[in-house]
């Protein structure tokens, strides 16, 4: 992935980038595709994240990446 996004300009935010390069590896993509499309990788991300971050919801976490959006300057991040 990192040899794809560097030397060869592709994106590696799009999925189908990723299927392509993990093709290009030998990589059996059809297990990974059967658990995006059925909400079970989202899940999981979203489950580490959680683990992550702690209890804060999402109102706080948007609020906070708003603030630095709009005042990148000053890293005023409501976490930190």
């Amino acid at each position: 992935m990192i040899r794809a996004f560097f030397e060869e300009g592709r994106n590696n935010a799009r999925r189908k980038s990723q299927s392509d390069i993990d093709r290009g590896a030998g990589v059996d993509i059809a297990p990974v595709q059967a658990l995006i499309h059925d909400g079970q990788a989202f899940r999981a991300l979203a489950s580490g994240r959680q683990d992550l971050c702690g209890d804060i919801g999402f109102t706080i976490k948007h609020a906070s990446i708003q603030e630095v959006i709009r005042e990148p300057q000053q890293g005023g991040a409501s976490w930190r």
